[in-house]
């Protein structure tokens, strides 16, 4: 009874998103991702890693009921929030200035994204990319320039310019192959919402780029680590053993909603609990450039929850954005929980549709993270990856507002050349 009336209001929560949002809104992107981390809800199976098993040794095991009631307080609190219609909006600057607006905002971006490439390539060697994950550095220089591209590809396509486009793919799939298949999800997520942005029917969502892009989503997110080591080894074991039947086995087990949602069942069924001023600190320092400088850790949730229940588990796992919530005020925490959620990608599809240039493309990757990454995330981590959003679209903003319009000027008449002639 109780999953037939979440499945009631996750389509519910879906025909209200199209209705005042439209099919291809943030908000939209939002309900697709949560729906995707609902699904062992629905299912009532959780991937139990908490048993020291790997997923040849291990399979599914039942939910509590406590899965099912926290997931319907989500949705309930998200369909409250996105009920009121969005209102349509037209960009701030005007139409005659938004395609030389735009083509600043590409220029700064490709100018960012080489510049943090060869820093990148000087600092780590030519070839980082292939290096084993954990030996990887995590500068805040790298963290942040992995977002560069992500926004300068949603330009790039807005612009219709596919010499752009092509860059900003290299630079995305080097960072897909260092082992960051996080950032390809959340870009694929933004192009296909980048395409759509004035689509108000399901119907768009049969466009075949779109399908495509979906295609490559769902390709990436099952089978991406698998893809990439294939990659680094020279060699494709690792992608045909995840294909064979074991291995498709294996990777339908340890599938992330599975693995996010056994936090939360643990969460639920021995009342894990966390103090709020933990959470008001993760949050408050992530208004600093970095707060682990400070001693602030961002990631708190994780933390406590690792310490308690897996502190000997040989490899990390996932946080979980409604445990977290429910450890701070069990279902009205859930509930407050869903409400930012839901706000943030209100605010998100508000940003895209009101600004163009660099500030929109960044409120697309903002709500895209928020769509895609929340779900396995604590708020005061998703807070320090949204951070590093906005830090990026900052710079580019500020670069792209001192950027000589002489120069731009010079680069527009170059293109207006037709015979060696200047076209006035």
């Amino acid at each position: 009874m109780s999953v037939s009336l979440l499945l009631l209001l996750i389509a519910v929560t879906f025909a209200v998103g199209v209705k005042s949002h439209g099919a291809l809104s943030l908000v939209m992107g939002g309900l697709v991702g949560l729906a995707a981390y609902s699904v062992p809800a629905i299912l009532g199976l959780v991937y139990p890693f908490h048993r020291m098993a790997s997923s040849a040794q291990v399979g599914l095991a039942p939910a509590s009921n406590g899965l099912v009631y926290v997931t319907m307080a989500a949705w309930a609190a998200v369909l409250i929030v996105i009920i009121p219609r969005a209102r349509t909006l037209s960009p701030s600057v005007h139409p005659a200035g938004q395609k030389r607006y735009l083509e600043k905002s590409n220029i700064v971006l490709l100018i960012l994204s080489l510049t943090g490439l060869a820093f990148i390539m000087f600092t780590d060697g030519l070839l980082f990319f292939l290096e084993a994950r954990e030996e990887q550095s995590q500068s805040i220089a790298r963290l942040l320039w992995r977002w560069v591209p992500a926004i300068g590809l949603v330009i790039a396509l807005q612009l219709r310019d596919y010499k752009s486009t092509v860059f900003f793919v290299i630079c995305l799939l080097a960072i897909f192959v260092s082992g960051d298949r996080t950032i390809a999800v959340i870009t694929l997520m933004a192009c296909i919402l980048t395409r759509g942005r004035d689509a108000r029917s399901v119907m768009d969502l049969l466009r075949p780029s779109i399908i495509l892009t979906f295609c490559v989503l769902a390709i990436i997110a099952f089978f991406g680590k698998p893809i990439y080591l294939s990659a680094k080894e020279g060699t494709l074991d690792p992608l045909l053993a995840s294909l064979s039947g074991d291995g498709l086995i294996r990777i339908l087990v340890a599938y992330e909603p599975f693995t996010v949602a056994n936090t939360l069942n643990i969460v639920v069924e021995r009342n894990f609990t966390m103090p709020f001023a933990t959470l008001l600190q993760g949050l408050l320092g992530q208004m600093l450039i970095i707060p682990s400088a400070f001693g602030i850790d961002s990631n708190s949730f994780n933390t406590a929850f690792t310490d308690t229940f897996v502190r000997s588990l040989s490899y990390g796992i996932a946080g979980n954005y409604w445990a977290h919530g429910y450890s701070i005020g069990g279902y009205l925490g859930v509930c407050a929980f869903g409400i930012i959620y839901a706000l943030l990608l209100r605010l998100a599809d508000y940003g895209s549709k009101r600004f163009t240039g660099v500030v929109r493309g960044g409120w697309i990757i903002f709500g895209a993270l928020v769509a895609v990454y929340a779900h396995r995330n604590g708020l005061d981590n998703l807070a320090s990856f949204m951070r590093q959003v906005v830090m990026v679209t900052i710079v580019a903003m500020i670069l792209v507002h001192v950027w000589p319009n002489r120069v731009r000027s010079r680069l527009a008449q170059n293109r207006k050349l037709r015979g060696g002639q200047i076209i006035q």
